[in-house]
């Protein structure tokens, strides 16, 4: 057998290639936040939006109509909408792409304010934690596919770290007046369930958040998980429980308020026994209500699998409950009277949600006018009562694309998990602009050239330090600081700090444009030597000896 041996040069590749040739198709790329005001009739951004900050990555301020043709938008942080926004988010043509930690829909101003606001989502939405409807009056549709892929803190089924709010995604509706539409959704995730955030007597949030049964929640529903009246005896006085009690009743030894209630729900007698913890049945959590300190009861369930069936049985009526006078009362009914307050009927529902289309670790109540208005958790294997392996595994990997386009702006793969100390994000990762893309030690001074100079129809700026963009642009912008946009813009802007629209303006992405000008870039020695990937700094592509070798021309039998 006759062949040719071929010997190749490993490869070698400037760090940061990848992430280079992927800047043009984008609007908007900072290492903070990107925030938009005084857009009352109207802001538009086309193409893709990526922002560093890790809390509020995305803020629309209240009032301001805002629109997102965006085929990708990441964030290490949350999409934050205030009230009386009015903020549609899709892709160019069809559903785009959505990468964040989580939606959240926040109360500004004065508590009873009735300005509305609404939230239309069209998208293959990934998020890391949860959507969070805090303001009243709020309507939210969702469409495309929805995944919350947080089951805890690593997406790993044998781990015994404690559940956590934090990395559990769930769907929470805590104001009032809310309507959720998500009947147009081909797919819904949900990997976690609800939580009630705990303070402890100090009101300062402490690490064990308490459990909930359900995946998608308003607020009303925690009725269900608190510590029923008739098992709340103040001292002997078998009739005058109530929950919450006052900080004063709980610390009066003579009441044995806490040993009372733990007797009461571990009785043989007690219809929820079989739920909880045997050694903590029940969860202490404070509040201040008008100047005074009380203490609520909650509920401690032994586990996941009995916090989903105990809320299920809850719904189902096969939970007596009793008042503090001993009177029984129908959980369904009181259920949907608490959660009048918080949502709004749509289509005789008062949630809008295709009960078929969902894999769920709680409950979902789809309907509380119905008698199947529940669906259950199906995230979880029957036997094993632990996510199921598959859902788990794409779990991980949605995680791992997450943090690879926070720190590169491409996926980071499931081929990635070995290299990861964490699936998730810390402060003390590598900022994108900053640290990837841009090397602002070397940025001593503005830097201007003109259209007529990179002969692309864009110019290219640089401003050494925050500045205001009040004119119209259209190019590439980078900003060692923070930058106001109070004009139309079309290219891509770059910024180590904040951005802020300003006014009711044209976001425009142009990737032939943007293109054009970073070739530009590689022949101006004063601008390349801004960009890592271009100013010399090299990183070798590891390559086994075995893979520089192949062979060619192979002949049987040569003479």
């Amino acid at each position: 057998i006759d062949t040719d041996i071929v010997f190749r040069v490993p490869d070698y590749k400037f760090e940061g290639d990848s992430t280079f040739d992927q800047l043009k198709n984008y609007i908007v790329i900072s290492d903070n936040n990107l925030s938009v005001e005084n857009a009352l009739i109207g802001t538009n951004f086309f193409g893709n939006v990526y922002t560093g900050e890790t809390d509020s990555g995305i803020s629309i301020g209240t009032q301001n109509i805002v629109n997102f043709y965006s085929p990708r938008i990441i964030s290490r942080g949350s999409f934050d909408v205030y009230s009386g926004a009015n903020v549609s988010v899709q892709g160019e043509s069809g559903a785009g792409e959505l990468w964040l930690q989580n939606i959240r829909l926040k109360q500004y101003g004065a508590a009873d304010s009735t300005l509305s606001t609404n939230f239309s989502m069209n998208e293959n939405a990934y998020i890391s934690n949860d959507l969070t409807i805090d303001d009243n009056y709020a309507e939210v549709s969702l469409a495309g596919k929805y995944y919350g892929y947080s089951y805890n803190k690593e997406n790993d089924i044998a781990s015994s770290e404690k559940a956590d709010a934090n990395y559990s995604s769930a769907i929470l509706i805590n104001g009032a007046n809310t309507l959720l539409d998500a009947k147009d959704l081909a797919k819904m995730v949900l990997a976690g369930r609800s939580f009630v955030q705990q303070n402890d007597s100090s009101e300062k949030k402490i690490a064990s958040d308490i459990m909930l049964g359900e995946s998608v929640a308003p607020k009303s529903s925690q009725l269900a998980y608190l510590v029923p009246d008739s098992c709340i005896r103040i001292g002997s006085n078998a009739s005058d429980g109530h929950n919450p009690v006052t900080v004063e009743e709980l610390n009066d030894p003579s009441k044995m308020i806490e040993t009372n209630i733990k007797n009461e729900l571990l009785a043989d007698y007690s219809p929820y026994k079989n739920y909880l913890n045997q050694t903590q049945p029940f969860t202490t959590n404070y509040k201040q209500i008008s100047g005074t300190a009380v203490a609520y009861f909650f509920l401690n369930f032994k586990d996941e699998a009995s916090a989903n069936q105990y809320f299920k049985d809850y719904y189902n009526g096969l939970i007596e409950v009793r008042d503090d006078e001993g009177v029984a009362f129908d959980n369904k009914e009181q259920l949907k009277e608490k959660a009048e307050t918080y949502l709004m009927s749509s289509d005789d529902m008062f949630n809008t949600i295709h009960s078929k289309l969902y894999l769920i670790a709680g409950n979902i109540i789809t309907n509380y006018s119905e008698a199947d208005g529940i669906q259950s958790a199906n995230y979880y294997d029957d036997v094993t009562q632990k996510p199921k392996t598959q859902l788990i595994d794409a779990a991980v990997e949605m995680a791992l694309d997450h943090a690879g386009y926070c720190l590169a702006l491409v996926p980071g793969g499931k081929n990635n998990r070995a290299n990861m100390s964490s699936i998730r994000l810390t402060s003390a990762d590598k900022k994108l602009v900053s640290d990837v893309v841009i090397d602002f030690s070397k940025v001593n001074g503005d830097i201007v050239r003109l259209a007529s100079e990179t002969k692309q129809g864009g110019e290219i700026r640089v401003w050494d330090g925050g500045r205001t963009l009040s004119t119209d642009m259209t190019g590439l912008l980078i900003v060692k600081g923070d930058v106001t946009v109070e004009a139309d813009f079309t290219g891509l802007i770059l910024a180590s700090g904040k951005v802020t629209v300003n006014g009711n303006h044209e976001m425009k992405a142009d990737s032939i444009l943007v293109g054009n000008l970073l070739e530009y870039v590689k022949t101006d020695e004063e601008l390349a030597k801004l960009f890592y990937a271009l100013n010399g700094a090299v990183k070798y592509d590891s390559t086994k000896l075995e893979e520089c070798i192949a062979y060619q021309n192979w002949e049987r039998n040569a003479e």
